[in-house]
């Protein structure tokens, strides 16, 4: 397993201790062009709610999986994820912060990573000032928050998963 797999697997499991609903590779809208790494919704949002509602022709578009699909199902995203690795271009931040802006979360949450040796951090934090100026100058619709996998392993730590 790589290390983009490894914090998509602790996010999932970070979510469900925080009583979330957690899911990878959630779709967006109706064309699905969009696809967050890791999305936690909020269960007290519950889509049997709205049997009925949702027209029989859309039903056939619902996910296979059992995913939730942002066009056919009531669900309510509170924050997505994505997981980039240090030095990534301009381009892929913005796709980043594009699909997290596309989820309509309350928050964002980009993670960066180093998938070499990285001890002082340096790279990281190197990473994380250069996508915070990116954001900054793409002037996204939700509230996008930057960590690097030390600070998100941290976070961790002090929840006790």
């Amino acid at each position: 397993m790589d290390k983009h797999d490894e914090i998509k697997k602790k996010l999932i499991a970070l979510g469900e201790k925080l009583e979330f609903i957690a899911y990878e590779e959630v779709g967006t809208g109706p064309a699905r062009s969009s696809w967050p790494d890791v999305v936690w919704f909020d269960k007290r949002v519950k889509g049997e709610w709205f049997d009925g509602v949702i027209p029989v022709e859309q039903k056939g578009r619902q996910r296979k999986d059992g995913k939730p699909s942002l066009d056919t199902d009531f669900v309510l995203p509170v924050i997505g994820f994505e997981i980039d690795e240090v030095n990534n271009s301009p381009k892929t931040i913005k796709g980043s912060a594009s699909n997290l802006d596309a989820l309509g979360a309350q928050v964002g949450v980009i993670v960066i990573y180093s998938a070499t040796n990285d001890p002082s951090g340096k790279k990281l934090m190197d990473s994380k000032i250069n996508t915070h100026r990116y954001l900054t100058d793409m002037k996204p619709r939700i509230r996008i928050v930057v960590l690097t996998e030390l600070e998100l392993e941290q976070v961790i730590t002090n929840i006790g998963v």
